[in-house]
């Protein structure tokens, strides 16, 4: 059951133009509006982690770390902490996805003490999540359950369902690991919910 709702979670989730068209295609497209002239540098935080995204899902993760710290570097110049959070839990994910596990510590306390800094119920969600992807590669599912719901409750204030339906994700697989079906119901419903409300979609 739960590979079969990974797949629908990725295709709801990540974005139509991440699968709609060809990988190199997109990459390219963004890596041509960073590099455009009339690209802003306060605008190229947001695209940074876009393609930093687009090169984790491809498994490229060496570039996808660059790009993420590339768009930290330029959102915390520009005091964008925000943008600054999101990179810093980018490269929590792409750390775990990679397996290096001795820097997700580190890396998730940095996106937590920069979104802070912000005072943004966005950030500070964002920031909850890099917690989460950490404990869920530690394998603590009530630490992943805990960030979960303070990340959850954070959007309350300012919502955002593409997160949202990333934390309902997380907490539908920490209660799938414990097969508690009335919970998994619940989150995999919660889940799909948020990913159609995604504007990004």
């Amino acid at each position: 059951m739960k590979s079969v709702f990974y797949k629908i979670f990725l295709w709801t989730c990540l974005g139509i133009s991440c699968h709609v068209f060809p990988q190199g295609v997109y990459t390219d497209s963004l890596q041509s509006a960073i590099n455009n002239p009339a690209t802003e540098e306060k605008e190229k935080p947001f695209l940074l982690n876009q393609l930093a995204e687009a090169y984790r899902i491809n498994r490229n993760y060496s570039a996808a770390e660059n790009k993420a710290r590339q768009s930290a570097r330029i959102a915390l110049r520009n005091k964008n902490y925000l943008e600054a959070t999101k990179a810093y839990t980018l490269l929590t994910v792409i750390k775990a996805n990679d397996q290096q596990i001795a820097s997700l510590k580190k890396i998730s306390d940095s996106a937590l003490m920069i979104a802070q800094q912000s005072k943004n119920p966005q950030a500070m969600a964002s920031a909850y999540y890099a917690k989460v992807f950490l404990y869920k590669t530690l394998d603590d599912h009530e630490k992943r359950i805990k960030y979960c719901q303070l990340g959850l409750k954070k959007l309350e204030k300012s919502p955002d369902p593409y997160i949202a339906a990333c934390f309902y994700y997380q907490l539908y697989a920490s209660y799938s690991t414990w097969n508690n079906v009335p919970q998994v119901n619940n989150y995999a419903h919660k889940t799909v919910e948020n990913a159609k409300k995604n504007k990004k979609l």
